[in-house]
């Protein structure tokens, strides 16, 4: 079951922040399947590991993107992603302190949902919008 679904209106039509944006959809919604099968506790770590590198591999590749191409809206956007990676440095400190918990779990997870309504489906669209213009969709850098 897919709680937060992917389509292609959600594509930026670059390939390699395409895939990376598709994976943090299944993640999701695999860790959220997981907490409904009573496996929450044993889901969190691989959620925490792959956000951590998520953090720096993704938001370098998308701010890479938004230098070379001279973006307007890249000090905002950059903002953006720092302000997720001081929230994802809490949250991984606030697991370490006390664990999986139900309220460290919901906590999560709406972190993460919220990301994907808020950044990828509105802030990432308008950098995609802006990259279209300036490079081969199938560029790589």
């Amino acid at each position: 079951m897919s709680f937060y679904k992917w389509d292609e209106n959600l594509a930026t039509g670059i390939g390699d922040i395409d895939v990376q944006h598709q994976m943090i959809f299944v993640i999701l919604n695999n860790f959220i399947e997981d907490c409904l099968n009573g496996k929450s506790n044993e889901a969190v770590r691989p959620v925490l590991d792959f956000l951590a590198d998520y953090v720096v591999k993704h938001f370098l590749i998308e701010e890479r993107y938004m230098a070379t191409y001279s973006y307007p809206e890249y000090p905002s956007h950059k903002s953006q992603h720092s302000q997720f990676q001081q929230d994802f440095v809490k949250l991984r400190g606030r697991f370490t302190r006390e664990g999986a918990t139900s309220d460290f779990i919901e906590a999560l997870k709406h972190s993460v949902g919220d990301w994907l309504k808020n950044h990828i489906m509105v802030v990432d669209k308008a950098l995609a919008g802006f990259l279209k213009t300036k490079i081969n969709p199938e560029f790589k850098l």
